[in-house]
């Protein structure tokens, strides 16, 4: 397969990864969970996922908050409230959340470059696998149809501290951690609007919560009815 070079990009702007290109591998430049992409037109023959949607490159609004995202070399970790608000604004079937910033960095390798900004771009295969459908066990964020486990760390590990989380694992058993529920329903609190929490019907009637329980950000995060397998 043709390689493709590195960007001439020299900064993190809105012209970087724009919606309606596609992406392509850079070779020869992996590190850690694999290699970077470039932004290339979508019938480049290196080309593997189209750029569906992208945020604005925009300076972070708030200091660091738990969530869980499938965002390269970050799962489990902290990220930023646009990183969390990007992922929401894909669509259903996203294969990848893209750190364009991370990826930059880890193309030119200068922090300089992106200037205390932030940006992501919404990623989905042209080809199958597409990890973004209901029950494939990954994606972008977390829906309907989609299977997930209860744990006490990120790892799977015994966590000090108590708190636990809901995973995302493939529905077909396949992943490391078997599936314990599925996804009836996705939604935000309708407490944020004044109301009454949401009632889950019989058939699934698990309710939790798919992120940490973790700062006033929480609020905002969403609460799946879910079905126990």
């Amino acid at each position: 397969m043709p390689t493709v070079t590195a960007p001439t990009t020299v900064g993190l702007t809105d012209a970087y990864f724009p919606a309606g290109q596609c992406a392509a591998p850079i070779r020869g430049k992996a590190k850690g969970t694999g290699p970077p992409y470039v932004s290339v037109d979508c019938r480049h023959v290196s080309a593997v996922a189209e750029i569906t949607k992208r945020s604005a490159t925009a300076v972070p609004p708030r200091p660091d908050v738990p969530t869980f995202l499938s965002i390269p070399g970050r799962t489990g970790k902290s990220v930023s409230a646009l990183a969390v608000a990007a992922a929401r604004s894909c669509a259903d079937n996203t294969d990848l959340l893209l750190d364009l910033g991370q990826n930059l960095l880890q193309v030119t390798g200068a922090a300089s470059v992106l200037g205390g900004l932030e940006a992501y771009a919404c990623l989905r295969n042209l080809e199958a696998p597409h990890p973004g459908d209901a029950g494939m066990g990954g994606g972008a964020k977390m829906i309907v149809g989609d299977c997930v486990y209860v744990t006490t760390s990120t790892d799977g590990t015994r966590a000090t501290d108590g708190v636990t989380v809901t995973l995302e694992t493939p529905c077909d058993g396949t992943g490391a951690n078997r599936p314990e529920y599925r996804l009836a329903r996705v939604f935000i609190p309708t407490y944020l609007k004044g109301d009454t929490n949401e009632v889950c019907p019989k058939n699934a009637a698990t309710r939790l919560s798919l992120s940490v329980p973790s700062t006033k950000f929480e609020l905002f995060s969403p609460a799946a009815c879910a079905e126990k397998l």
